[in-house]
């Protein structure tokens, strides 16, 4: 058994397309963990994946998305990270989020990628 972890924007419009991706994966017998905020639980749930949350700023300020990416990233990473470790999932799913340079600045030259990542490596 596989285990398929998925990090996607919180955005329903991001959420949705992968629910029956999940929901096939688990009737096949592999295990399913999502990350998102509280809202998404039960429709998450429903595929019969795991769900594990944590706090996002972006459904509040949705219209002004974009600048808001890197401070998200700065904001989801610390969460999840060492649960993400622990999880040691075989396979992540994830759309690009802002990539941190050392100083913990957006940096424009790329997407952040689950792993291998600066910021997710120490």
């Amino acid at each position: 058994m596989a285990t398929y972890l998925f990090l996607t924007l919180p955005a329903y419009g991001h959420v949705n397309p992968t629910l029956a991706i999940a929901q096939e994966l688990v009737t096949r017998g592999q295990q399913v963990i999502y990350y998102l905020p509280e809202e998404f639980r039960e429709a998450v749930e429903a595929t019969g994946a795991t769900f594990r949350s944590y706090q996002s700023q972006l459904m509040k300020h949705i219209a002004r998305m974009s600048p808001l990416l890197g401070d998200e990233s700065r904001l989801v990473l610390p969460q999840v990270l060492d649960r993400i470790r622990a999880d040691a999932p075989d396979v992540i799913v994830h759309e690009p989020r802002v990539r941190l340079d050392e100083n913990g600045r957006p940096d424009a030259t790329g997407a952040c990628d689950f792993p291998p990542c600066d910021v997710c490596h120490e």
